[in-house]
């Protein structure tokens, strides 16, 4: 699998003031990567959504074949999620939206990760369409 997760980070990120954010990341297109982190634990995406998470590495996959046609998706090795509990917990969660998989191409290609972000399903403001997610 290739990883940017070791390499350097942007030198500018060290002027920074507050923790590097999805939102401060803008939109390009991207390519797709190998096995992701196969022996961390899987949690779907309602677990994490709408809260705070450290998205530490990423993967997006293209044009993946479903029962409903081709998607794509991305991968996301997370820390930091709330447990029910009261403690923390982390692990791997998928995301299909296409605003949360462009924006974590591009977090990728910059080498911008770890990021902190949250994941929200965001009502459409056109009518008939249907809620996109989102991270910020």
């Amino acid at each position: 699998m290739v990883t940017k997760q070791n390499q350097t980070k942007p030198a500018h990120w060290a002027t920074v003031e507050r923790k590097p954010n999805f939102s401060d990341i803008q939109i390009n297109g991207g390519v797709a990567r190998a096995p992701f982190y196969p022996d961390d634990d899987r949690y779907p995406l309602s677990s994490v959504l709408d809260q705070e998470i450290m998205v530490e590495d990423a993967a997006v996959f293209r044009d993946y074949e479903t029962d409903l046609g081709k998607s794509d998706f991305a991968l996301l090795r997370f820390s930091g999620a709330a447990g029910v509990d009261g403690g923390s917990f982390a692990g791997t969660t998928i995301c299909g939206g296409v605003v949360v998989v462009q924006k974590v191409q591009k977090a990728i290609d910059d080498n911008l990760l770890p990021l902190t972000g949250t994941i929200t399903r965001v009502p459409s403001k056109t009518a008939g369409h249907s809620p996109y997610y989102d991270i910020k």
